[in-house]
């Protein structure tokens, strides 16, 4: 696939430049609700760590509720507009934020894994945000579903598609047992959720480590 681009978890701008950090990309890495954090500024990004993470070019940010608030500077170098999205994703240690997409160039660039989500019971919950992206119900809604070996790709059903559809219930999507077993995966195992264009992605491997050419 050609000029992909690659999506996080959407976290609306609001007054402020403010954005709020997900709780499970906060657990997963041990940054706080509120206290300290530590803030690495790039000219296309900002990659939030621990505060006890010593990291060379970072600064000493404040979070609180894990509301951030954008830097004002880069914030207007980013064409960050309030009430629209930025997006967050695990990277090398920490969560990283950009307003646009990661292309595949980036995610080697920066070690962009993706979401951490858990199977459980032989299904992963997707948050509604991400589902939102693509138009899919959060709900009820209907996807198709394509296995491509290590990943799964989910996209939007409509009536042209000749696969069958599956239905998302309360943002969840069963697992395949015939999937778990290729991968050497077990209910409970943990996999990197992240978007492309035109659909969801569900794979074994971060998405820095993917060759997006085989999509």
């Amino acid at each position: 696939m050609g000029n992909i681009k690659i999506t996080g978890l959407p976290a609306i701008v609001s007054r402020r430049n403010r954005i709020t950090l997900d709780s499970k990309l906060c657990s997963y890495f041990g940054i706080p609700n509120d206290g300290l954090v530590r803030a690495q500024i790039n000219s296309d990004s900002i990659l939030i760590y621990p505060e006890n993470l010593v990291k060379p070019q970072t600064i000493v940010k404040q979070v609180s509720i894990r509301r951030f608030n954008l830097p004002t500077s880069w914030a207007e170098k980013n064409g960050v507009v309030i009430g629209q999205y930025a997006y967050l994703i695990a990277a090398d240690a920490g969560i990283q934020i950009r307003i646009k997409p990661w292309s595949a160039e980036q995610c080697r660039q920066y070690d962009v894994c993706g979401i951490p989500i858990k199977i459980t019971h032989m299904h992963v919950y997707i948050p509604k945000s991400i589902w939102g992206l693509y138009g899919i119900e959060a709900d009820y809604g209907l996807i198709v579903q394509e296995t491509q070996g290590s990943r799964i790709i989910m996209r939007k059903y409509t009536p042209i598609c000749q696969r069958m559809p599956v239905q998302v219930r309360h943002r969840c999507i069963p697992i395949s047992p015939e999937w778990l077993s290729l991968n050497g995966l077990m209910d409970d195992a943990s996999i990197w959720l992240y978007g492309i264009n035109g659909g969801i992605v569900l794979s074994v491997r971060p998405a820095c480590n993917e060759d997006f050419n085989d999509f």
